[in-house]
């Protein structure tokens, strides 16, 4: 005999079990339904059913997602996609309440007016639905369940000070954003739990909060049903949400579901508000902790009783009123605002004339607007599809995989990643309704992947931006005061317990970008108290470490290795700069003592090491008078001073004290006089930075490239620069003082006056072209005056046998032209540059010239008065100038050169008098 049917109302607050009362009753049935209000809790509910009995037997039907095995027993479904008409010998439906909501309360009202289990059916929800249930289903029974822990309402609070396992509730995307970075910031991340997250998302996200990996969780009104969480305090953000058509406070009762997530099982839990949502009112705070509310007094309702004769019968039908006092009619949904906009279309109309094709018109109207984009708009898309099922019978192929194949990416922010989410919803949707693809199994296998590719994705991108998971771990064994382990690896890298926190740069921590101050608060203890004994073993191998291992850069800072370590600042004398560590005061006062000791001991030595001649030049007692003075002045210059300078001082000085001054390698040049062993480029990179640090420069000059002869000239230097890098600035390029020296050797013996031109030599030592070296005479103080000439080559006479080659130059060569044939090319011409003594001097790096009437000492120009020595008589006063017309190219000859002195400051010319025929 069959057993009659028993419908029962379980009513309660929530944690009172009431969904887990229901799984045990379905699955002691042979057959059975259960309608859940969420895809994510039907998704959590499928989970622990399959658990139990295993995936063969138990089906998940939603509106996006469809698996059904073979012999289904179990079906899972939202409360929309429940079955009709199966005959289980069980059916339940979760959070009855909702019958009263204005969007989706007709579904909910229609599963209570006409969805029976055959043995048994369960209605579970809030106790506000016991009259509305006693006067709309005969006949049923109440079993009231009491709330397992306490509710405690806890006020106000501000977020940086929640405690922890706490759910934030707030109504709109940019809040709930909001809230989880400033919790990333403060608290080392959050979860975040919505609505419109797919399962997949939803579930990465709520294991990451139910691990403990994250202390908070940041959720829409979604965690209100049904979802089990680890929640001790709920907060909420606002007490204000927008239903889809205006903003409204939220009920006492709406407050109660999402606030009873707080406390679960026999753990008792608070709520309160938080941020700028204002204090709850005394009796909405009674009301939630008693778990009394005012009863709902109505229903929303639509005829369910559809005629598809056609397309106004349709519309007739569902705007059908009813007479029960407890129902009203829900305002227009967005399927029948879809179905309005459709039938006004003339093609539409057309193509629904009949009953089946009203009922496909129905259906297709029934798809959710997933995306959230203007109710025109979604009717053109269900326009589209409807009349390619109605001419094809199926949604074209190659149409649908473009719209997949579009959304298929997953790169992108968190709004991006969402939006394609939202939209392919819509075709997984469109791929679970039978018969609308012509491959459904291929394209539902498909679009559930592209979805799970969009769900990890949307994961990742949400746990990047609002999960700091080293904050999170760092805070969690400060708080627990446990010792901090860090980890130094040879590239420097610091972990904190496995957590990456920064760098350890000599013997500064960098610490890892912080996105608050908060944040970086956070790091700064964890990595202080892990680092101490670090700092202490790297100071001690630091200070044993030998000088080869640390150095100084151009712009003054002093290396271990490639560490900074510290910088060199200027001290009482130039050649004694002073040691800087660079030692983060976490540190302690010992190590930093100890680094800047090795540091001041290294720069000591290379001062002395590569300054010694100079050293030694100065502390030479033997020096007196004049010499001790110039010793004095060469050692302000760090061994390179302009002769100009100290063209009166070089004039001063006797033999003896030069032969003195000579021994510790003084070369007194004719432009500059220096000391050629500090030219070397190590000694002139230390005097670059030293000489920097005693004019206070921001910005230290960079010593150039070992090796070259000229460097180009750069305006705006401060004046001395090019003489501290061992260079002279004459004209576009700058010349190495110890070449210039021997260039200025090989014009001593030309004649500056009638003229001279280059020879190989001088254009070899310096490495310059003949238009550079041009440039650079002319900076040096002569004029060139360039000029055109033809090209003669050397003609080879045919070799007679036993006879050599001879060359035919000068007439023969001329001969030997006219007698050629003429030919048509260009002669080719040699281009010469005369030079000639112009008067003045170059102006190194715009240094003050010296004195016009300062004249040769010793014989010998002063560096800014006269021309260099070379050959030309007296200037004749007297003689008129030639007119234009009658100048004639200049012819020059060989003389007899005239004895002249020898110089002694100039080994050069001494060395090369030895060489001339007496």
């Amino acid at each position: 005999m069959r057993t009659p049917s028993r419908t029962t109302a379980v009513l309660g607050p929530t944690n009172t079990g009431k969904t887990h009362y229901a799984i045990e009753r379905m699955l002691a049935h042979r057959s059975g339904v259960i309608g859940l209000p969420l895809r994510l809790l039907a998704r959590e509910v499928y989970d622990r059913i399959v658990a139990l009995r295993g995936p063969s037997v138990v089906a998940l039907v939603t509106g996006e997602e469809r698996i059904v095995p073979e012999r289904v027993q179990y079906w899972v479904c939202t409360v929309e996609a429940m079955p009709r008409g199966m005959g289980c010998d069980f059916l339940a439906v979760d959070e009855i309440q909702l019958c009263a909501d204005p969007e989706r309360g007709h579904i909910f009202t229609d599963r209570l007016l006409h969805a029976r289990g055959l043995h048994e059916t369960l209605f579970l929800g809030s106790e506000t639905m016991r009259s509305a249930i006693t006067a709309l289903v005969p006949g049923v029974q109440f079993l009231h369940r009491e709330r397992f822990s306490t509710l405690t309402y806890s006020g106000s609070k501000k977020i940086s000070r929640m405690p922890g396992r706490t759910a934030i509730v707030g109504f709109s995307v940019e809040n709930i954003y909001a809230i989880a970075e400033l919790l990333r910031r403060t608290k080392g991340g959050a979860a975040v739990v919505m609505g419109a997250l797919s399962p997949r998302t939803r579930n990465a996200q709520v294991d990451m909060y139910q691990n403990g990996d994250v202390d908070f969780l940041v959720a829409t009104d979604a965690i209100g049903m049904g979802l089990n969480l680890d929640v001790t305090h709920v907060a909420f953000s606002s007490l204000t949400k927008f239903d889809g058509h205006r903003m409204r406070p939220l009920a006492p009762d709406e407050l109660a579901q999402i606030a009873g997530r707080a406390g679960r099982h026999m753990t008792h839990g608070t709520f309160g508000v938080t941020g700028e949502a204002p204090e709850l009112e005394p009796d909405v705070i009674e009301a939630i902790e008693n778990h009394q509310f005012r009863p709902v007094k109505k229903l929303q309702w639509r005829n369910s009783a559809l005629q598809f004769g056609s397309v106004g019968r349709l519309l007739q039908s569902l705007k059908a009123k009813t007479d029960n006092g407890w129902l009203t009619r829900v305002r227009e949904s967005d399927d029948l605002a879809a179905l309005r906009t459709l039938a006004a279309d003339a093609e539409v109309a057309t193509r629904a004339s009949d009953g089946k094709s009203v009922e496909l018109l129905w259906n297709v109207c029934r798809i959710p607007d997933f995306r959230g984009i203007s109710r025109g708009e979604h009717a053109a898309l269900l326009g589209e599809i409807f009349k390619d099922l109605h001419q094809y019978g199926h949604v074209p192929q190659d149409w649908f995989a473009r719209q997949v194949r579009r959304i298929d990416r997953t790169e992108g922010d968190i709004d991006t990643l969402s939006k394609r989410l939202a939209y392919i919803r819509t075709w997984t949707y469109v791929a679970q309704r039978r018969g609308w693809l012509a491959d459904e199994s291929h394209w539902r296998e498909e679009t559930r992947a592209v979805e799970d590719r969009l769900s990890d994705a949307l994961h990742a991108a949400l746990t990047q931006r609002f999960v700091d998971r080293r904050t999170s771990v760092l805070l969690r064994r400060l708080k627990q005061k446990e010792g901090l382990v860090a980890d130094v690896n040879d590239k420097g890298e610091v972990t904190v317990d496995g957590e990456f926190v920064g760098r350890l740069e000599g013997f500064r921590f960098r610490m890892d970008k912080a996105g608050s101050p908060d944040e970086a608060k956070t790091l700064r203890q964890a990595s202080a108290q892990a680092l101490a004994p670090h700092f202490h073993l790297r100071a001690d191998r630091f200070y044993n470490a030998p000088d080869t291992e640390i150095d100084f850069t151009e712009q003054g800072g002093l290396m271990w290795g490639t560490e900074a370590v510290g910088k060199l600042t200027a001290g009482a004398d130039a050649l004694k700069p002073v040691a800087v560590a660079f030692v983060d005061d976490e540190a302690g006062e010992d190590v930093a003592q100890k680094v800047q000791r090795r540091l001041q001991h290294f720069i000591d030595r290379k001062v002395a090491a590569l300054f010694e001649p100079m050293i030694a030049l100065q502390r030479d007692e033997a020096l007196s008078g004049m010499a001790k003075g110039f010793a004095f002045r060469l050692g302000e210059g760090f061994g390179i001073v302009p002769r100009g300078e100290v063209a009166e001082d070089v004039k001063s000085l006797d033999q003896d004290a030069r032969g003195a001054l000579r021994k510790h390698g003084v070369r007194f040049g004719q432009f500059t006089i220096f000391m050629p062993l500090l030219l070397k480029p190590a000694p002139t990179r230390l005097r670059l930075v030293l000489w920097s640090l005693s004019k206070g420069l921001d910005d230290f000059p960079e010593a150039p490239p070992p090796g070259l002869v000229t460097v180009p000239t750069v305006d705006g230097l401060v004046p001395g620069t090019y003489a501290m890098a061992g260079y002279r600035a004459a004209g576009a390029r700058a010349i190495r003082i110890d070449m210039l020296e021997r260039l200025a050797d090989m014009l001593r013996d030309k004649d500056s006056k009638g003229g001279f031109e280059a020879n190989p030599d001088m254009l070899s030592i310096t490495g310059m072209t003949l238009d550079q070296f041009a440039d650079l005479l002319q900076g040096l103080g002569y004029k060139a005056e360039r000029g055109e000439r033809p090209k003669v080559k050397p003609v080879v006479e045919a070799p007679v046998e036993g006879t050599e080659a001879v060359e035919i130059a000068a007439p023969e060569a001329a001969e030997a032209a006219e007698a050629a044939p003429e030919a048509e090319v260009a002669p080719e011409v040699d281009v010469f540059f005369t030079f000639t003594w112009g008067g003045r001097a170059a102006r190194p790096e715009r240094a003050a010239r010296p004195p016009r009437d300062k004249r040769r000492e010793g014989g010998k120009p002063a560096e800014g008065g006269e021309r260099p020595r070379g050959k030309g008589g007296k200037r004749d006063r007297h003689k008129g100038k030639k007119p234009e017309g009658d100048i004639k190219p200049k012819a020059f000859e060989a003389r007899p050169q005239r004895e002249k002195k020898i110089d002694p400051d100039n080994p050069f010319a001494a060395a090369l008098a030895g060489f001339k025929t007496k």
